[in-house]
């Protein structure tokens, strides 16, 4: 039997994903997190947590969209700087 890991395990794990990810972007750090956001929304413990839930799922909705801009940035020291284009 598959036990599922406990909400404050997760979140942990959450909170140690983000602080990775500020200090050190990388598109694999962004797929975890978009991963243990989901499992905390889908997680039958909070449904006892409302407002857990909401937050997760916005923040879930949230870095989704930013899934495409999770690749890393390059950056090359030989290059001139230019324009910045946001």
């Amino acid at each position: 039997m598959h036990t599922q890991p406990d909400i404050e395990q997760l979140f942990c794990a959450l909170m140690f994903l983000l602080t990775r990810q500020a200090r050190a972007p990388e598109p694999s750090l962004a797929r975890e997190i978009r991963e243990h956001l989901a499992w905390l929304v889908e997680h039958p413990d909070t449904r006892h947590l409302p407002t857990l839930r909401k937050t997760c799922r916005g923040l879930l909705l949230h870095w989704q969209s930013a899934g495409a801009d999770s690749s890393p940035r390059r950056t090359s020291k030989s290059a001139t700087p230019g324009p910045k284009l946001h």
